[in-house]
């Protein structure tokens, strides 16, 4: 059942980079950090190498489903070919990105985003109002 899953996960994979790849739409695309100038250069980068890659994904998730069938023994000599081509493929990809990438431009928050990191676990801030404890119910120096 669980190969089953991992098969299903890989052709969608395939078939969302190869959409990406054929019609230049999806997540993908959306990088705030690239340099100016090379937008277009990054839209290329990806469009090529989601066509790319698509089919492959698609091609081993179909491998994978016939390594998994009780009936079949060939694909085990194709899928390691495979796997090697497509982290090949990736860490390509991932280079090519990164030298588009504007790695001087500042991070920004969303607007409205005030939060800040916590200081300490058990450093409290001293501006902190604090209540004093309740007495508790059957307390004897309580009286009525």
């Amino acid at each position: 059942m669980v190969d089953y899953i991992i098969v299903l996960f890989d052709v969608c994979l395939g078939a969302y980079l190869l959409y990406c790849g054929i019609t230049g739409k999806g997540k993908l695309y959306v990088n705030e950090n690239i340099r100016r100038g090379d937008e277009r250069k990054h839209r290329k980068i990806i469009r090529i190498m989601s066509s790319i890659l698509g089919p492959v994904m698609l091609c081993m998730g179909l491998l994978e489903y016939l390594n998994s069938r009780p009936d079949t023994d060939w694909p085990w000599l194709i899928l390691p070919s495979m796997w090697l081509i497509v982290v090949v493929i990736i860490v390509i990809w991932f280079i090519l990105v990164y030298r588009v990438t504007d790695h001087q431009r500042k991070r920004t928050r969303p607007k409205g985003s005030t939060m800040k990191a916590p200081e300490g676990a058990f450093d409290f801030p001293d501006e902190e109002v604090r209540r004093p404890a309740r007495p508790a119910k059957n307390d004897p120096k309580k009286k009525k």
